[in-house]
Order: C-alpha cells, then structure tokens, then sequence
C-alpha cells in the first residue's frame, strides 16, 4: 500500500492527523496569547504573530497543503472561538498565512536550511498580501508614509524573532538525526 503514495512522506490519514493538531495548535497559541494580556494599544497577537507558527512548522516539515490549509481556517476559527482576531482583517490574514506557508516551504528548500527563511517569508508574505489586496498599498508607496510599513514591521519583530528561534530549533534537529 505504501508504494500508491510514493510522492509524499506521509499517509493520507497521517497528514489528515497533522493537518488537526496544527489547526489545533493555531487556536491554542494565540488563545494562550490573549491570555497574556492586552500589550498595550497594539494586541499582543500582532507583534507575536502566534498563529503563524503551526503552519510555519508543517510547510517546513510536512507539506505546504497541510499548511497553506491551517492557514486559511485558522483566522476564521478564532474568530469564532475567541472574537479575535477582528473580523475586518480576518480575510487579510487568512490570505496572508497561506502565502506565508507556501513561502516558507520553498524558501526553506532553496535556503538550504537558512535560520532566517520563516521571517523571510513572514516579511515577504506580508507585503505580497498588501500589494494584492492594496489594503495597505498606500501607505507602503506614498512618499512620507513608507514608514507605515516600516512601523509593522517592527510591531512585528518580536513574533519574526520567534520564526527564526523556530528556524534554529528545526536546523538543530535536522543536524541531530
């Protein structure tokens, strides 16, 4: 039965399992977030960026469909479970996470292992997503207002640091085994 599904690591159910506990763990994460506190004027949620992690973890380990499938849902069902994120960017961020995941995949793979591919990808993905959507696309390009950009960019730091914590946790276990 193994050789039917020789173009991936994993069994359907297998991937079917780890597609649940990342959704699960894209919930958990930024519910335990919120638990935090507020952080201020800014939700904590956005400069941590908890709910990247599972789908970063699963595009890098086991597949980008898994990943780009957590990512879309994800927003949604915490919306639902916990009124966050807001519903007025939760179309935006489930579009950003899925790129954010396809990102991550291949910029992991042509990377060769870089530490830095998940914030690459994060930085990447946010600014693709800015441009489709042209959401933000005024102020990333007007002259004056570039800093916009820039200040999201370092509301976001602390959850890019994660991505790359994350990146080096993964590279110490692939030189491991």
């Amino acid at each position: 039965m193994r050789e039917k599904y020789t173009h991936c690591r994993y069994y359907p159910l297998e991937r079917i399992s780890f597609f649940a506990l990342g959704l699960a763990a894209s919930v958990v994460l930024p519910f335990a977030t919120h638990l935090l506190g507020p952080g201020g004027d800014i939700p904590l949620g956005a400069r941590l960026l908890p709910m990247f992690y599972a789908p970063y973890l699963l595009a890098v380990r086991i597949g980008y469909l898994e990943a780009v499938a957590v990512g879309s849902f994800a927003p949604y069902l915490n919306m639902l479970l916990t009124s966050r994120p807001d519903p007025s960017n939760v179309l935006s961020l489930s579009i950003e996470i899925a790129v954010f995941a396809v990102f991550s995949r291949y910029l992991s793979r042509w990377s060769g292992g870089s530490i830095y591919s998940g914030a690459m990808a994060a930085i990447l993905s946010f600014f693709i997503v800015t441009i489709v959507l042209g959401e933000r696309l005024l102020c990333v390009l007007s002259p004056g207002r570039t800093g916009a950009f820039l200040e999201t960019l370092m509301i976001a730091l602390p959850g890019l640091i994660m991505l790359v914590l994350l990146d080096c946790l993964l590279k110490a276990g692939r030189d491991e085994s």
